[in-house]
């Protein structure tokens, strides 16, 4: 082979210590920087995808831990004043009382309900921002590395 020929082939000559030619496969050093670059870039980005998800796992368990404390204040406030309606000697004003009690406990756990959704859609959008940035950035390492 001519000199041009082993060098397009990935092949380099080297020189060793006592100035005889050696041969050395490039092709096989850049393959192996290549691996370890597609390696480092896929442990990146499954490190990031699993910080994303278990962020957001945590976030909805707190958004629904809210929630749940609100509903439960809510029927304490509820139930004391239902209580407090039935003490009451006038049953007009006591079924009046219980039926105030009531609605305003309906308008809280659909208050609570409500914020738990939107919290639960703005985590569900921050997660799938981070996975959207860890795959691009997955892809510009990708790039980065050294070609075949």
């Amino acid at each position: 082979m001519t000199l041009s020929l082993l060098l397009s082939a990935g092949v380099a000559l080297a020189q060793d210590s006592t100035g005889a030619s050696t041969n050395t496969d490039t092709s096989t050093t850049t393959m192996t920087a290549r691996k370890s670059c597609l390696a480092d870039a896929k442990t990146a980005r499954v490190a990031a995808v699993k910080t994303a998800s278990d962020t957001a796992k945590s976030a909805k368990a707190d958004a629904k831990t809210t929630r749940d404390t609100a509903i439960a204040n809510a029927k304490t406030t509820r139930d004391t004043a239902v209580t407090a309606a039935k003490a009451n000697t006038d049953k007009k004003a006591g079924r009046a009382a219980i039926k105030t009690a009531n609605t305003d406990y309906a308008m809280a756990v659909k208050v609570a309900n409500t914020a738990y959704r939107a919290s639960i859609k703005a985590i569900t959008a921050t997660q799938a921002a981070s996975v959207k940035t860890a795959w691009s950035d997955y892809a510009t390492a990708v790039k980065a590395c050294p070609k075949k």
